[in-house]
């Protein structure tokens, strides 16, 4: 199965200089390695078009931070599946735990995204996670069926090979505003291996033969240390980076 990462820039990009030297660096690097993973960046909403732009004719997908659960209408402040078309937008992250945790989506709206974006041609990157308290609770197989099932709703078989799972543990991801009183760590190899193989095994059962086809990656404090063991987990076919992505150099030895 190819290998698929992705470099999440959240809102910590917010100059156009620094995005045009990113996207330069990471051009270069790329066109003198020629990597077989595949690889997509995605900016904050209002750099879409220069991103587009900049990374046409590369070896580098764009993506989106997020989507409205509507095509157009009345909604303020919200982005188009339409409008992201229209820059060539690949893939959309869906269900971030920021956007579940700071901004309150839920698994019934993160299915609703999902759907609207597979319906316009576009791929899902739907992540999924437990918190630290889930995780010491025992809860986390509990929460991950629920984000699956209740997020994948209504999608057919061939849709499936269209979207991308994307677990991030909200414990191990870098933000006091998601564990403002915890520890943040990535996952051990070991609880990686475990929570992947569960998250496999489950898309098999509630799909068959075809859950075996979706890509899963493994976000969360990914980085050059430690990406080569993740890696190496038969389950974990790429990552969701978050902040290493926003330097070339740390983004690419993660996928070369």
């Amino acid at each position: 199965m190819k290998q698929i990462f992705g470099g999440n820039w959240k809102l910590k990009l917010v100059k156009k200089q620094e995005i045009e030297q990113l996207l330069n660096d990471l051009k270069n690097i790329m066109a003198e390695n020629n990597p077989s993973a595949e690889i997509f960046v995605a900016p904050p909403a209002i750099f879409i078009p220069m991103v587009a732009e900049n990374v046409n004719g590369t070896q580098i997908k764009l993506a989106a931070q997020n989507v409205s659960e509507k095509v157009s209408g009345a909604l303020t402040g919200e982005i188009s599946v339409a409008s992201l078309k229209e820059f060539n937008v690949e893939y959309v992250i869906i269900g971030h735990s920021e956007r579940r945790h700071i901004f309150s989506e839920t698994n019934e709206s993160t299915n609703r995204k999902v759907l609207i974006t597979l319906e316009n041609g576009l791929k899902p990157v739907l992540c999924i996670g437990e918190t630290a308290a889930e995780r010491r609770n025992n809860m986390t197989e509990k929460v991950l069926i629920e984000q699956l099932d209740i997020g994948l709703q209504g999608v057919t078989g061939n849709q499936l090979e269209d979207i991308v799972i994307a677990y991030e543990p909200v414990w191990a991801i870098n933000n006091p505003l998601l564990n403002k009183d915890e520890t943040i760590r990535a996952a051990t190899p070991k609880e990686a291996e475990q929570t992947h193989s569960f998250i496999r095994s489950h898309l098999v059962k509630k799909f068959g033969d075809v859950g075996k086809l979706l890509p899963l990656q493994y976000g969360g404090s990914m980085n050059a240390d430690n990406a080569k063991e993740l890696l190496q987990i038969p389950d974990i076919n790429g990552g969701l980076i978050g902040t290493a992505s926003l330097d070339a150099t740390k983004f690419s030895k993660i996928f070369l």
